[in-house]
């Protein structure tokens, strides 16, 4: 259930409807329509990217090469807190890929860090941060 921390309510709810485009976009499958969602001078760490993309074309790319499985992934969305700074606003939270490999069902939940920008009342994403969620480690981190 998308949650907002601040009073600019009409922003974090435009906010809102564009993390939920995304989503639309990414299950539709359609890189065009993901990609035309980001800025000009976009940034995009992806979940299975192991380097930092940062041109509108090369995101695209990346987003069709994500959707060549057979079937492509889709994406269901999880906690989302979005916060809003003027004409700047960062949603995050968790969302879970579901792939189908050797026909296999996996599930990857991740967790994202979307900055987005506003420009002539359009919320257009500026950086997209994505990463798996770690395993559970076998032992505590700190040592008591």
């Amino acid at each position: 259930m998308p949650t907002s921390n601040n009073t600019d309510n009409a922003a974090a709810s435009a906010v809102t409807v564009a993390v939920h485009a995304w989503v639309d976009a990414f299950n539709a499958h359609d890189a065009a329509r993901v990609s035309a969602l980001y800025d000009a001078q976009a940034v995009l760490w992806g979940t299975l990217s192991t380097d930092m993309i940062t041109s509108v074309d090369a995101i695209n790319a990346y987003f069709d090469r994500t959707f060549q499985f057979n079937p492509p992934p889709t994406v269901r969305l999880g906690q989302l807190l979005v916060r809003v700074f003027g004409d700047a606003a960062v949603a995050s939270g968790g969302y879970t890929f579901a792939f189908e490999i050797a026909g296999q069902s996996h599930l990857m939940p991740a967790r994202f860090s979307f900055t987005f920008h506003r420009r002539s009342d359009q919320w257009r994403f500026v950086d997209h941060h994505s990463s798996l969620v770690p395993a559970a480690l076998p032992v505590p981190l700190v040592s008591r």
